[in-house]
C-alpha cells in the first residue's frame, strides 16, 4: 500500500507539476485502539510502537518507505532493503532511543510487464494473502517525540468496524512467530475496495514501479483509470442482474395467489436453508379474514373509508332494479303494498344518504382539484354545510358506516319478499320474488370494507328467513296460499332439478345459495387483498420509522464527525458530487494541548487502563465545549494525546478564496482570548480527575502543554471513505511548534498572539480602540518567555499566559 501510495504522489507530480512526494514509515507491534471523548468521534491507535512509526515517517527519505527491523522479519524477502545508515546517519533519538536498525525497501524488476488483459484479470481476483493482509493493517500516524504531534497532517489509516460505546472498546495487538498479529479482541479486516472480491490489489502495482518500462499508450495513470473504468462497469452489469433476480424472487414470494388465502406462506426453501419470506400473511387468519393482532385489526376496521359513497351509490342502483321489477309486475298481479311500503323508505333512505356521502368530495374536487391546499373551508349554504360535515362523520366513523349497512341490508332483505309472509299469494310468478332475493343478497356484499365474516352472518340469516319462507314454514295461513305450493308452481330454470313438481320450491332456494356462495368467494378475495394491503402499509411505516431512526442516527453521528454546517452542506440533496469543500478564515485560535509522556506512565500490564482514562480527560474537555461562554469552539481531532480545536471558524465560507476585504464576526484577539479561557478551563478539569477508581499502582500527575495562534487558515474536508474536517496553514503549524516547544503546565503562545491578547500593536505599543479593531475588555497578562528556536521558523519570540495557582487568567481593565 505504501508503495501505491508513493505511486500516485508521482502521477499526480508528473500530471500536475506540482513538487509533492511522500515519505512513509512503518513498524510492526503493539497499539490500543477505540474511540474517545464525546465530541468529534474518530477511530485511532495509540502506543509507543505507533510513536516509533510516526518517527520512521519524519526520519525517511521521500519516495521510499522506512521500515524497521522488525517489519523486515514480517515481509521476509518479498522486496530488496537498503540499510537506512546507507542513506545517512541516524538522527532521531525515538529512534536511537529503541535500538531498532532501520531499512529502505527497494522495489524489484518484474520478470515482464503484464499486458492490459492480465491486469484487468488480475484486479479481479484476490492479491493480498490473508498474511500479508494482516501485516498491513497496522499503519502509523502522525505524532512528535513525546506527546503525538509533530504536525496537523495525518497518514491514511485502514478501515474497520468498531463499537461506540459508553467506555472505549480497546484491543491490543501484538506480533508473534508467524509474522501475523493476534489479537484480544475480535480481529479486525480492511474493507474492500476494489473488484467483485472485495479485496484491495496493491501487489500488482507494488511490483510494478519506477524501473518497469511502460509503453506510451500503457501509461501508469490510463492503466489505472481503464482498470476503474472497466470494474465499474462490470460492477454495474452484475448489480443489474442481481436487481432483476432480486425482483422476480420477491414478486414470487408475493402472496397473492388463490392457496395464500388458506396457508400461511412462513417460510420457503433456499438454497437448501429455510429463510423467512418478508411479504408474507402470516399476520391473517385464514378462515375468519382477520388480524390475528387485535390492535391491528381495530386500527384497520377505524381507517378511513373513502368508497363508501360509491358502496351506497351501487345500492341505490340495486334498489332501482328492484323496483322496476315490482312496477312490472304490478300491472297483471297485486299491489304488492307492503312491499311498496318498505321499498319507499330505504328508496327516501337512500336519496338522502347519497348527498350525505358525496358532498364532501364533491366540494373538495370544486374548491383543491389538486389536492394542493392543507386545509379547505366549508360551504358557508347551511344546508350544504350540513351534508358537508354529515358526509365527513359517515366516512370516517366505523360505527356508523356499519349502522348504515346493517339498515341498507336489512331493509332491502324485507322488501323482497315480505309480502308472502303477510297478504295472500296471488297468481304471479315466483321467479320475480327469486330474482329480488338474490339482488338483496348482492346489496351486502356492495360494502367492500364491511369487514367479511359479519356480512357472512347477516347473509346466513337473510338465507335462513328465504328458506323459512320458501319451505313453507313461515307464511302457513288458514287465509294464505302456502309459500312452499306457490314456489312449486315453478321450477327456477331447467326441470331437471326434480322429477317431482310438488319439489320445484328447491330449485329457488339453490339458485339463492349459488348467489351466495359466488359472491363469497369473490368478498373473501377482496378482503384478504385489503388486509395484506393493510399489512405492507403497515410494514412500509415501519420501514419508514426505521429509516428515520437511522437516516437521525446518521445525521447525529455526521454532526458529530464534522462540525455542523458542514454536515448539513453533505447531507443536502444540492450537494454536487465529489466537490470539493473549502473555508477560509483571516481571525481564527488554533490551539494543541497534549499530555507529554502520557503512555510512558504506564506498564504493559496495564493493558486497557491508558485508553480509559485519556477517554475520561477527553470526556471532560468535550463537556467543557457545551457551556455558552465556548459555543464558538469547534474541536478538530485527537491526535495521540493531543487536542487540537479551534476558535472562530463560521459556516457561509464554501470557498478557498481568501476573505481579505471582508469583515468576520470576532476578531483575532476576541478568537484567541476565547481559547485562552478554554485552554485555562481544560487545565482545571485535569486537576479535578479522579484517578483512584482507575485502581493505578500510583496517581499520576498528569499536566496540559498548551500551543496557541490565531490568524489565517483554511478548513475543508478531506478523505472519500473517511470524511476528515481539518484546518490547514501557518497558524495551525505555529501553534503545534508552541505546542511542541512548551512546558507543561503553561499556555504558550507567539509574540502575535500575545499581543492581541495584551491590546498592543506589531511594535508592542497600546493601541486605541476603533470601530475597525475593538479592544479587549479586560485584557489578558502575558509573560515574556524568550527567543527560542522553532523548527521551520527559525527563531521565534514566545510569551507564556500569565495563570494564578487555580489555573485561571491574569486579566486586566
Amino acid at each position: 500500500m505504501g508503495l501505491e501510495m508513493i505511486d500516485l504522489i508521482k502521477e499526480v507530480r508528473e500530471e500536475h507539476g506540482v513538487p509533492v512526494n511522500m515519505r512513509i514509515g512503518v513498524h510492526t507491534g503493539s497499539v490500543l485502539s477505540g474511540l474517545i471523548g464525546l465530541r468529534k468521534w474518530q477511530f485511532d491507535i495509540w502506543s509507543n510502537d505507533t510513536t516509533i512509526a510516526n518517527h520512521m515517517e519524519s526520519a525517511g527519505k521521500p519516495g521510499t518507505v522506512h521500515i524497521t527491523e522488525k517489519t523486515k522479519e514480517c515481509l521476509g524477502n518479498s522486496f530488496e532493503y537498503q540499510e537506512y545508515k546507507e542513506y545517512q546517519e541516524m538522527e532521531d533519538q525515538v529512534i536511537l532511543d529503541s535500538g531498532l536498525e532501520t531499512f529502505l525497501i527497494k522495489t524489484k524488476e518484474p520478470a515482464r510487464p503484464l499486458n492490459m488483459k492480465e491486469k484487468l484479470r488480475s484486479v479481479n481476483v484476490p492479491t493480498i494473502t490473508e498474511g500479508e493482509e494482516d501485516k498491513s493493517d497496522i499503519i502509523g500516524r502522525q505524532f512528535s517525540n513525546d506527546s503525538g504531534i509533530g504536525s496537523n497532517e495525518t497518514l491514511p489509516r485502514s478501515t474497520r468496524s468498531v463499537m461506540i460505546q459508553e467506555e472505549p472498546e480497546v484491543r491490543t495487538y501484538e506480533r508473534v512467530n508467524t509474522g501475523r498479529r493476534s489479537s484480544s479482541a475480535v480481529p479486525m479486516r480492511r474493507t474492500s475496495v476494489s473488484g467483485q472480491t472485495g479485496r484491495r490489489s496493491s501487489t500488482m502495482f507494488s511490483r510494478e514501479r519506477s524501473n518497469s518500462v511502460w509503453s506510451e499508450e500503457d501509461q501508469p495513470g490510463k492503466r489505472r483509470k481503464s482498470i476503474m473504468m472497466d470494474s465499474s462497469l462490470k460492477g454495474f452489469k452484475n448489480m443489474m442482474d442481481n436487481t432483476e433476480t432480486f425482483m422476480e424472487d420477491e414478486i414470487e414470494q408475493l402472496p397473492i395467489r388463490m392457496q395464500d388465502r388458506w396457508f400461511s406462506l412462513k417460510k420457503r426453501q433456499a438454497d437448501g436453508k429455510k429463510t423467512e419470506v418478508r411479504n408474507s400473511n402470516t399476520q391473517i387468519n385464514h378462515v375468519f379474514l382477520f388480524f390475528k393482532s387485535t390492535k391491528w385489526y381495530t386500527e384497520y376496521l377505524k381507517e378511513h373509508d373513502p368508497l363508501f359513497k360509491w358502496y351506497v351509490l351501487a345500492s341505490f342502483v340495486i334498489l332501482n332494479g328492484m323496483g322496476v321489477i315490482l312496477i312490472l309486475t304490478s300491472f297483471n298481479t297485486r299491489p304488492h303494498v307492503v312491499l311498496w311500503i318498505l321499498y319507499m323508505i330505504i328508496y327516501t333512505f337512500l336519496l338522502v344518504l347519497i348527498p350525505c356521502t358525496w358532498i364532501s368530495f364533491i366540494w373538495d374536487q370544486i374548491i383543491d382539484p389538486e389536492f394542493d391546499l392543507e386545509h379547505i373551508e366549508q360551504p358557508e349554504n347551511r344546508l350544504i354545510k350540513a351534508f358537508y360535515q354529515a358526509s365527513g362523520a359517515i366516512n370516517t366513523s366505523f360505527l356508523y358506516r356499519n349502522l348504515i349497512f346493517v339498515f341498507i341490508g336489512v331493509m332491502t332483505m324485507l322488501s323482497s319478499v315480505l309480502d308472502l309472509v303477510i297478504t295472500p299469494c296471488m297468481l304471479e310468478n315466483p321467479r320475480n320474488y327469486t330474482y329480488r332475493c338474490a339482488m338483496a343478497i348482492m346489496v351486502f356484499f356492495m360494502f367492500l370494507r364491511i369487514p367479511n365474516i359479519f356480512k357472512t352472518i347477516l347473509c346466513l340469516l337473510c338465507l335462513l328467513f328465504y328458506w323459512l319462507i320458501i319451505f313453507g314454514f313461515l307464511g302457513q295461513d288458514e287465509e294464505l296460499q302456502n309459500p312452499k305450493t306457490f314456489f312449486s308452481s315453478e321450477s327456477f330454470g331447467y326441470e331437471i332439478w326434480t322429477s317431482n313438481p310438488s319439489d320445484r320450491y328447491q330449485s329457488h332456494f339453490a339458485f339463492l345459495c349459488g348467489v351466495f356462495f359466488y359472491f363469497l368467494i369473490l368478498d373473501r378475495q377482496n378482503e384478504y387483498i385489503h388486509l395484506l394491503d393493510y399489512q405492507w402499509k403497515r410494514q412500509l411505516k415501519d420501514d419508514q420509522a426505521k429509516a428515520r431512526s437511522t437516516k437521525l442516527v446518521n445525521k447525529m453521528l455526521l454532526q458529530n464527525i464534522l462540525p455542523q454546517h458542514v454536515a448539513d452542506v453533505y447531507l443536502s440533496n444540492n450537494r454536487e458530487a465529489g466537490k470539493l469543500f473549502s473555508e477560509s478564515y483571516q481571525n481564527v485560535a488554533v490551539m494543541f494541548a497534549s499530555l507529554p509522556n502520557y503512555i510512558d506512565f504506564f506498564s504493559e500490564a496495564d493493558e486497557k487502563k491508558p485508553l480509559n482514562i485519556l477517554h475520561e480527560i477527553i470526556s471532560k474537555f468535550d463537556q467543557l465545549m457545551y457551556e455558552v461562554q465556548f459555543d464558538r469552539i469547534e474541536k478538530i481531532k485527537i491526535v495521540g494525546s493531543t487536542f487540537m480545536a479551534a476558535c472562530g471558524l463560521i459556516s457561509g465560507r464554501k470557498s478557498s478564496i481568501d476573505y481579505e476585504n471582508e469583515e468576520e464576526a470576532f476578531t483575532k484577539g476576541q478568537n484567541a482570548r476565547t481559547m485562552t479561557k478554554f485552554a485555562a478551563a481544560m487545565m482545571r478539569s485535569l486537576q479535578e480527575m479522579d484517578y483512584e477508581k482507575f485502581e493505578l499502582k500510583s496517581v499520576p500527575d498528569f499536566k496540559l502543554r498548551i500551543g496557541i495562534c490565531a490568524g489565517k487558515v483554511i478548513a475543508g474536508v478531506v478523505g472519500a471513505q473517511k470524511p476528515l474536517y481539518d484546518i490547514w496553514g501557518d497558524t495551525v503549524n505555529i501553534a503545534a511548534r508552541m505546542d511542541y516547544t512548551g512546558d507543561k503546565g503553561k499556555i504558550h503562545i507567539p509574540k502575535a498572539t500575545a499581543h492581541e491578547l495584551m491590546n498592543l500593536d506589531n511594535e508592542g505599543n497600546e493601541i486605541e480602540e476603533t470601530g475597525e479593531h475593538p479592544l479587549l475588555d479586560p485584557w489578558i497578562n502575558c509573560n515574556y518567555r524568550g527567543d527560542i528556536k522553532v523548527k521551520g521558523k527559525g527563531i521565534m519570540t514566545t510569551y507564556y499566559v500569565d495563570l494564578t495557582e487555580d489555573n485561571y487568567l491574569v486579566e486586566n481593565n
